[in-house]
């Protein structure tokens, strides 16, 4: 028997996240932070403890709730959950587990629209799990595939895992002398913001857009678990990256080379040096962002973070529920429609 209840102690910090980190598939999007840093947008976050019938957590979930202008409607977004590789939890069916939070979930008066997005390696038993009370979606807000990149590793062997396109154009990149430094103060966050205006002109490429309050938010929200690292040529910062660190994993989020970075292979370089800072604070999974496979659009983006050698993963991904087919067809032409708009 499994029981899920709301976390008693909402605006405790410190309790949430080391409960969240004994698990195997912790992520930082279901970290107490994330849920601070989507609540400036209107997003309400609802924690969820999973217990059996000792009282031992078996799961958790960071749903955000968003209340539409439309009376009684209401969506849900869970990414990076719900959390299920807790030591005891591996003695009972998954499937009870995902039923038993549809039922919490059913509860919640009114439409409900939810999407999850999993984060667990996907496979057939997982995949079978799920199917059996969420639906696959029409229209996906992401790929589903990443790179993995084991930071245990030393890095000479990490440099050897590379293409050796990559490699070159690594050693090009170190052969200038760029300072690299790590933050997340307002100053670092003005000159990651600068570098990807640059590039988003230059790419020509209105979704890559991003702004400061955004990042700013993040940052204050995330503290030491939001840092950006970037590298600086004669005083001037020329590539820039934003990484989210929680426990001893990594996710790259966003990046940004502007002119000089790309004419001499900084780019290339930054990641290489945020390998190495990575490995010293302890990191040893580092997640590259998504890629798409199926998307000539992305190519680029593909091309250049799978050159680094890690390793292609496909997650368990999206899945959803709805009270009523009509909410869930609205769901995903609301996701649909999003998609055009970027």
């Amino acid at each position: 028997m499994v029981i899920w209840e709301l976390f008693g102690d909402n605006n405790n910090f410190d309790v949430w996240n080391s409960l969240l980190l004994k698990s195997e598939d912790y992520n930082i999007f279901q970290s107490h932070g994330w849920g601070e840093y989507k609540s400036i947008y209107g997003w309400l976050p609802m924690r969820y403890l999973a217990k059996d019938k000792d009282g031992t957590i078996v799961a958790m979930a960071q749903i955000f709730i968003k209340h539409l202008s439309v009376v009684g409607i209401k969506i849900g977004w869970v990414p990076g959950g719900p959390i299920f590789c807790f030591p005891q939890s591996k003695k009972i069916e998954l499937a009870k587990i995902a039923k038993a939070l549809i039922e919490k979930v059913e509860k919640l008066s009114g439409n409900v629209f939810i999407r999850f997005n999993n984060l667990l390696l996907n496979n057939s038993d997982l995949a079978n799990a799920f199917n059996r009370y969420y639906i696959k979606p029409f229209f996906k807000i992401n790929s589903g595939y990443s790179i993995w990149v084991d930071l245990r590793e030393p890095i000479d062997i990490l440099n050897e895992k590379m293409t050796s396109h990559h490699r070159y154009y690594v050693r090009k990149g170190l052969a200038n002398d760029i300072q690299w430094k790590a933050g997340n103060n307002v100053h670092f966050v003005n000159e990651l913001l600068t570098i990807h205006t640059d590039m988003v002109m230059w790419k020509k490429m209105k979704s890559l857009k991003s702004n400061l309050n955004d990042i700013s938010n993040l940052c204050r929200t995330l503290g030491d678990n939001a840092t950006i690292f970037t590298g600086y040529l004669n005083g001037n910062a020329i590539s820039s990256c934003l990484v989210l660190t929680f426990g001893q994993k990594a996710f790259y989020l966003m990046a940004a080379a502007g002119s000089k970075a790309r004419k001499i292979n900084a780019s290339y370089a930054m990641v290489f040096n945020l390998f190495k800072y990575l490995k010293e604070k302890g990191i040893t999974c580092f997640d590259f962002g998504g890629i798409n496979p199926s998307s000539n659009v992305a190519e680029g983006v593909n091309y250049f973070k799978k050159g680094f050698g890690g390793k292609i993963i496909e997650y368990l991904g999206e899945w959803e529920w709805a009270t009523s087919d009509w909410m869930r067809l609205g769901g995903n032409f609301a996701v649909w429609y999003r998609g055009r708009q970027l």
